[in-house]
């Protein structure tokens, strides 16, 4: 005769079922699929928040370019051009001191051309390795209003929307009737 197998008491385990395993692998498939979906959005706002930053950085360094020529666009008796000097034109140094080499000056001065041909060279002005790295391009315009006598504003685009905008008037203006 063969050994009598007892029967576990009432209530005792028998481990997990089927049906349990089941359930325990659909959540776990679950939350892996929330956890890939979650890392994924944080790497692509990464990203973008890297592409913003490095486009910004490339606009600052060429907006310093900028208003070191803001700051050395200087006029003498044959025409307004960019200082070379290694430091910033003194007070007289943005305008013909002699009476005489004036007129040149002056008549830029009263048609509110002084800044066009600054705004040229600024658009002639190549871009940077940033710049380029980001598809960016800068334009500068004369403000034509005439109220805005001498400004000129300052753009850089990428894809055509405007990322940043400066407003500027040529030190050398200061010295305008």
């Amino acid at each position: 005769m063969a050994p009598l197998r007892s029967l576990p008491p009432p209530g005792a385990s028998q481990g997990f079922s089927l049906v349990e395993m089941l359930v325990a692998s659909v959540i776990l498939v679950i939350a892996g699929i929330g956890s890939v979906g979650l890392f994924t959005i944080s790497s692509r706002q990464a990203a973008l928040s890297r592409s913003i930053e490095e486009g910004q950085f490339a606009i600052s360094i060429d907006l310093a370019n900028v208003l070191r020529m803001n700051d050395r666009y200087v006029c003498t008796a044959t025409g307004c051009a960019i200082s070379t000097s290694s430091t910033l034109p003194g007070e007289n140094g943005y305008y013909p001191a002699d009476s005489s080499d004036q007129a040149l000056f002056l008549a830029k001065c009263a048609d509110g051309s002084l800044s066009q041909g600054l705004v040229s060279l600024i658009n002639n002005m190549g871009t940077t390795a940033q710049m380029q790295a980001q598809k960016m391009e800068r334009k500068a315009e004369q403000d034509t209003t005439s109220s805005a006598a001498h400004r000129y504003s300052v753009s850089w685009r990428v894809n055509g929307a405007l990322i940043r905008q400066i407003t500027l008037t040529p030190t050398t203006a200061a010295w305008c009737p």
